[in-house]
């Protein structure tokens, strides 16, 4: 009961968002994260202090696998002590702060800045001729979740790679369920690409949606393509209806109340209900790619005629060779180069129509050196006249 009640009334918990470039499994446990934390903010001669006083100071740490880095200490005042102060992880940094909601503050959405930047959020790309409302409304139709906010790229950074996205920000802190695992959503005639950046660094793949990598790494077989795609890839059932906001005219209000008086009024009808539907690959798309993959290797290959033709498992791809080391490699062409000697005729054993057969010195003999007594080579030298050299 005395364990319970430190828990409920005396711990407090500071949180840390932690950028998609830091490597951690999904449960890691609590050394190793300190393990982190220490290698990050120590070196030879500065940092061992600080963090045994942050070892004495932190109960326990815990990391969600998604985002969050949650901290938790033995009573407020070394709480204190560390809200807002900044450490490094990896080669990032992070900043404890203080995301606990107050009593009265759940299901009124309400939330500091800190609490917001848990929430789980996404970005797509491609809609830029949908506006944010109708997209908003999308979203919390098929997701599952409830949207807080859609908003454009605030990002004011002068080393900004791509800014044409739309950042999705949900009242969760997990990826809502329909939204997991999936690249790409097809609404009407608008496929968007759907980039889980809280997770993954670099946008999906434009070759195979996939998430785990970009375009420039990507090595799936053609073969394989369209159900890589059709595994990441949802099309919307219900409708996009499009929002047109008020003339320019009815926003010249002035005061707050007139203008949620005017939102209120020009709210847009209920949108009917839609779902997200997964994409169906059938066998003969399978077939046909791999029929055409093993056309192209047998054009490519026709020239050697040592080369195998191309195999395949029962469902159409390609079986792949295991990679062999440049030894192996030169040992294989040794080794033909060796069959392709022996073939020839001019370099056959025995004799043929237009080889002439080695005779011995003395003429019609015919009878080898060895045959006539002389000795073989010794390892230890090499018999002449005069003797052993």
């Amino acid at each position: 009961m005395l364990e319970d009640m430190h828990e409920a009334y005396f711990n407090v918990s500071l949180t840390a968002v932690v950028p998609a470039t830091v490597r951690l499994s999904r449960t890691p446990a609590h050394a190793i994260l300190f393990r982190e934390l220490f290698n990050a903010n120590t070196d030879k001669n500065t940092g061992h202090a600080m963090m045994r006083a942050f070892q004495r100071d932190v109960k326990r740490l815990s990391y969600d696998g998604v985002q969050t880095l949650q901290m938790v200490f033995y009573s407020r005042t070394a709480a204190n002590k560390w809200q807002s102060k900044a450490l490094r992880l990896q080669k990032a940094v992070i900043i404890l702060r203080d995301t606990q909601r107050a009593e009265g503050q759940e299901g009124t959405g309400l939330y500091t800045e800190a609490q917001l930047e848990l929430q789980y959020a996404v970005r797509v790309y491609g809609c830029e001729k949908v506006g944010l409302a109708a997209l908003a409304r999308a979203f919390a139709t098929f997701a599952g979740a409830k949207v807080l906010d859609v908003e454009y790229a605030r990002a004011t950074r002068t080393n900004i790679y791509d800014n044409r996205y739309h950042t999705i920000r949900f009242a969760q802190q997990n990826c809502p369920e329909a939204l997991q695992g999936v690249s790409m959503i097809k609404l009407d005639d608008t496929e968007i690409s759907v980039h889980h950046f809280q997770q993954n660094l670099r946008r999906p793949c434009t070759r195979c949606y996939s998430s785990r990598y970009g375009t420039m790494r990507c090595t799936l077989a053609v073969s394989k393509l369209a159900a890589m795609k059709a595994k990441s890839t949802r099309v919307y059932t219900g409708k996009l209806d499009a929002v047109r906001p008020p003339p320019r005219a009815a926003f010249q209000v002035g005061t707050m109340e007139e203008l949620l008086e005017l939102l209120m009024q020009h709210q847009p009808k209920r949108q009917e209900p839609g779902h997200l539907i997964t994409v169906d690959v059938e066998q003969g798309d399978y077939a046909e790619r791999s029929e055409a993959g093993a056309v192209q290797v047998q054009e490519s290959h026709s020239d050697d005629a040592k080369a195998p033709e191309p195999k395949h498992d029962a469902e159409g791809f390609f079986t792949k060779e295991t990679k062999r080391t440049k030894a192996a490699k030169a040992k294989a062409k040794h080794v033909l180069a060796g069959d392709s000697a022996n073939t020839d005729p001019a370099h056959r054993g025995g004799n043929s129509a237009g080889a002439t057969p080695r005779h011995n010195k003395q003429g019609d003999g015919m009878t080898s050196e060895r045959g006539q007594g002389s000795k073989p080579k010794t390892r230890a030298g090499k018999k002449t006249d005069k003797g052993v050299r």
